[in-house]
């Protein structure tokens, strides 16, 4: 009986997994358009990094930026980006990322995890993302500050804030509450 119901956890598993890299969920990304920029949204647990990778598509391919230049940033949530809705522009996952940390990282301050699952999650998309417009939407404002200066914290922070400059201009971090963090805070955790 034991085996059976074995059997039938491995085939729903197996069905979960086939529905989550399905169409109905993955889409491939759009290189043509200038403007579908993409999303990466990190997050760490204490036990390991998750992130989940997306990407504005507009269904022309050409999708029109914003009326108002520099006006991209309407609403509370920034991911959200009413704009884009307002013009057809539909957020798109493209993949998921999760990675245990080893016994070291889990010793990191919770920063590091937070600023490392950053790094993870970028090493794993460099060639998705290198050259395309990409905000990094963390929960962890202190992860955010420290990579954004070479000069701040310890000197792995500072290694991390150097690789990530070598992705500018195309390459943005911006905070994002936890609350609305969910896809990655549920990939780090199980």
């Amino acid at each position: 009986n034991a085996l059976l119901d074995l059997d039938k956890v491995q085939q729903s598993f197996a069905a979960v997994n086939e529905y989550l890299l399905s169409d109905a969920v993955v889409q491939p990304p759009d290189f043509k358009d200038p403007n579908a920029a993409f999303a990466l949204c990190p997050d760490a647990s204490n036990v390991a990094a998750g992130a989940a990778l997306m990407q504005w598509q507009h269904p022309t391919h050409a999708g029109p930026g914003p009326d108002v230049p520099g006006n991209v940033n309407e609403g509370k949530d920034e991911l959200t980006q009413s704009w884009r809705h307002d013009k057809g522009w539909k957020l798109e996952t493209i993949g998921f990322f999760s990675k245990t940390f080893v016994q070291a990282q889990r010793n990191w301050p919770t920063f590091d995890k937070e600023a490392g699952a950053i790094i993870l999650a970028i090493r794993h998309w460099v060639d998705l993302i290198t050259g395309h417009p990409t905000t990094v939407y963390t929960d962890s404002q202190v992860a955010a500050s420290m990579l954004s200066s070479k000069h701040a914290g310890p000197p792995r922070l500072q290694r991390w804030g150097m690789e990530l400059m070598t992705f500018l201009p195309y390459l943005r971090i911006a905070y994002r509450r936890g609350i609305d963090n969910g896809l990655a805070d549920l990939l780090s955790r199980y």
